[in-house]
């Protein structure tokens, strides 16, 4: 069994992406660091009200689909 270290948080901002399929993607980013060890770990959800969950979950979908031409 492995022991539960501690975060802090670092920072947290809102970030843009406008992605080529998906189009614009409003996000927020949680940057999260590790005292013990220094590791850092970056954190995107969608940003509530802005329809970014929806255009994520079309780009995992379309991640599966398989074209041939």
């Amino acid at each position: 069994m492995c022991e539960l270290g501690e975060v802090d948080t670092v920072r947290s901002a809102r970030k843009t992406i406008l992605h080529p399929h998906a189009g614009r993607l409003d996000l927020q980013c949680d940057a999260v660091l590790s005292p013990g060890t220094g590791n850092r770990l970056f954190l995107y959800r969608p940003q509530p009200g802005t329809g970014t969950a929806e255009r994520l979950e079309s780009l995992r979908v379309l991640g599966n689909e398989t074209f041939t031409g």
